[in-house]
């Protein structure tokens, strides 16, 4: 949930800064080395920062966004500095966006990351990095348990082991540059306070996105399994999820929850659907909702109602793909309904 705004001066010393926390979104602007650990602990995990070049001051820049079990920040130094952090508890990911960086995660291969290389971390095994002078990066916080029920409800059974991801992820293919699309669009969304993630089946798609955008573009221990898992549903199962999205389309569903509520796994699924209706499970669940979409704006008062307001409360996040698919399915604009309801009679 977004955090209630507040803004809050933490400074101790001269040039320390200050933290301002607004709608989820926390910033950080500090010289001083110890306002820079005490936030980033409170924010990722308890750390050391040390400075590697004698009598250098740190110009610290912070930018980080809350959403559900996603943290996600852009940070730099200013400085070559070195970062050593307790036991990881979550998974981690680190992508610079400017210089580079050398990693180790618990007693796995060193990686040596670039704009196009990021690094990987495990948890349960302490991180060792070092920054160069003039690096940044968006660094990414995911809640263990999150990724690993995701996992779960994607497979459709327990996970037998323990995941671990390959901890070199290359951001030059499809899979890396969607993903960190994915990051930078809730980055955006929450420096401009578009308003967007306010609205919870929003940050929940843009959430399921990321998890779900990990697990299939970066290598892992159940990587082969996801993509093998090609059953084919009975014709009730999809029925069910049907039943389902069309009771309750206001529900965030994922692929894997709606996977998990009909016992089979996201792919089998996704393959019975195509199979019985010619659509994704997430196809269906938006044509539904445009149809409450264009049902909601012919009822509405138009001096009362927005397109924006109907269509995120509708779950939808892109407004421009929004709009395209609504005029393809009615052969008008959202806005065309809306207004072409305010000339009916009451």
């Amino acid at each position: 949930m977004p955090r209630p705004a507040a803004r809050v001066r933490l400074a101790r010393t001269a040039g320390s800064g200050e933290v301002a926390v607004h709608r989820g979104r926390t910033t950080l602007a500090t010289t001083d080395v110890g306002h820079a650990e005490e936030t980033l602990t409170e924010l990722y995990l308890p750390l050391r920062l040390l400075p590697l070049r004698p009598r250098t001051t740190l110009d610290v820049g912070l930018d980080v966004v809350a959403l559900g079990s996603v943290t996600i920040g852009h940070l730099g130094f200013g400085s070559d500095i070195r970062i050593l952090t307790a036991e990881v508890l979550n998974y981690h990911v680190d992508i610079p966006v400017a210089g580079r960086s050398r990693s180790r995660s618990g007693s796995r291969d060193e990686v040596f990351s670039d704009p196009g290389t990021a690094a990987v971390f495990m948890p349960a095994a302490p991180a060792d990095l070092s920054w160069t002078d003039g690096a940044r990066q968006i660094c990414v916080m995911l809640d263990a348990t999150e990724v690993e029920h995701e996992l779960s409800t994607l497979l459709g059974q327990h996970l037998r082991e323990p995941l671990s991801f390959a901890n070199k992820m290359d951001l030059s293919g499809p899979g890396g540059r969607a993903w960190v699309h994915a990051l930078e669009l809730v980055a955006h969304h929450a420096w401009h306070e578009t308003g967007l993630l306010s609205h919870r089946l929003a940050v929940r798609r843009l959430e399921q996105v990321i998890l779900d955008g990990l697990l299939t573009a970066q290598p892992h221990n159940y990587s082969e399994q996801l993509r093998e898992d090609r059953r084919s549903p009975g014709l009730a199962a999809v029925r069910q999820a049907i039943e389902l999205t069309e009771e309750r389309p206001d529900h965030p569903w994922t692929p894997g929850e709606l996977a998990a509520a009909v016992s089979v796994s996201a792919r089998t699924l996704s393959s019975g659907f195509r199979k019985e209706t010619g659509m994704t499970p997430l196809s269906y669940l938006k044509a539904v909702r445009l149809h409450r979409v264009h049902r909601e704006l012919i009822a509405a008062d138009r001096a009362d109602t927005t397109v924006t307001e109907v269509a995120r409360r509708w779950g939808f996040v892109h407004l421009g793909r929004f709009a395209a698919d609504y005029r393809r399915r009615y052969l008008e604009s959202p806005s065309e309904t809306l207004r072409s309801a305010a000339r009916r009679p009451s």
